[in-house]
């Protein structure tokens, strides 16, 4: 909906190929505009109605100063917010063109006229301009690329000016377990216009992770207690590039791993050897170190992945633990089961 007496880009249309008999261009209006009213009895008029009044648009062609003018039709594209206009065989070979903007109020059931403004297009100036000799002329069967502001509407400076309209943001979330080792999955939210190109930067307390620019982001050891948050930026030609990010998560825990219990193999025997199977822990890159006891006592300098049996535990039960450890997991420790009594 319009607020005051707005301004907006004044855009015109690049088809690929434009129509031969004719001249066609499109007012650029924000992402998510609210559509006008165009009457099929009345297509060359589009009505903003905000309620206590309305705001009106129309583009007019003139052929050298020489009555009539034409009313070009009007049309609004949904996926762009764009007030499309085309002028289809004018009898005329060139033209030039201007908008007419007015205002209308109610103080009945019928509005009236309150306010109106007419600028033309030029394709050497990025305003629209307030008189006819500065407007270029454009011959039927092109489709300039000039970008207007109309001078005088509220949002451009006196003297006019662009006013590129802004890419609509959404509302970007995260999704997943902020987890060391866990995926977690950026929802960019709802972006107008759909067509605009999304880009990804993973966050750490709010400064960017080198290379997160995916959608995805696999927390990492050094994300261990810090938030994470997404910034998704939005671009389209013809518009200004906007930005959101997402809420930070929780502070990301560290990552657990998957710690088989670990089995001795070997006779338990005085001279004889015993070997740890750790198993395959996950992920990949876990470190395993190694401690044997005897009855529950600690064997000194029994830290390898075997250990060869002296005659200071006959009789006793051993078992071994292996730990496993690696940056922003959580270390564990796994004990197997213990031997029989080792003998002579």
């Amino acid at each position: 909906m319009l607020v005051g007496n707005t301004a907006w880009s004044l855009g015109l249309s690049s088809p690929a190929h434009a129509d031969p008999g004719a001249i066609s261009g499109a007012i650029q209006f924000p992402a998510g505009m609210f559509p006008p009213d165009i009457e099929p009895a009345f297509p060359d008029i589009a009505v903003f109605d905000r309620g206590d009044d309305e705001i009106h648009y129309e583009v007019v062609a003139v052929y050298d100063n020489v009555a009539p003018a034409i009313d070009a039709a009007l049309s609004w594209d949904v996926d762009s917010s764009q007030l499309r206009w085309t002028l289809v065989g004018p009898p005329n070979p060139t033209y030039r063109f201007f908008v007419f903007w007015s205002r209308w109020v109610y103080t009945g059931p019928i509005p009236h006229q309150v306010d109106s403004k007419q600028f033309w297009l030029s394709s050497s100036s990025t305003s629209l301009l307030p008189d006819m000799s500065q407007a270029s002329v454009y011959p039927v069967g092109t489709s300039p690329l000039q970008f207007h502001c109309a001078y005088g509407f509220e949002g451009c400076a006196s003297g006019g000016g662009g006013n590129t309209p802004a890419v609509g943001a959404g509302t970007p979330t995260i999704s997943g377990t902020p987890r060391v080792g866990q995926p977690l999955t950026a929802n960019p939210g709802a972006w107008q216009p759909a067509a605009a190109q999304l880009t990804y930067q993973w966050m750490r307390d709010g400064a960017p992770i080198s290379g997160a620019t995916s959608t995805t982001y696999l927390a990492a050891a050094a994300d261990a207690g810090r938030k994470l948050s997404v910034k998704v930026t939005g671009s389209l030609t013809g518009y200004t590039a906007q930005s959101a990010t997402s809420s930070p998560t929780q502070a990301v825990a560290r990552g657990k791993l998957a710690a088989p219990t670990p089995k001795v193999t070997g006779p338990a025997k005085v001279g004889k050897k015993l070997t740890a199977k750790a198993g395959k822990w996950k992920p990949a890159g876990v470190t395993l170190t190694y401690q044997w006891f005897a009855d529950g006592k600690k064997i000194a300098k029994a830290t390898r992945s075997t250990y060869t049996i002296t005659g200071s535990v006959k009789g006793k039960k051993i078992v071994v633990k292996v730990t496993g450890s690696k940056p922003g997991y959580t270390t564990v420790t796994k004990a197997s089961q213990a031997t029989t009594k080792v003998k002579s």
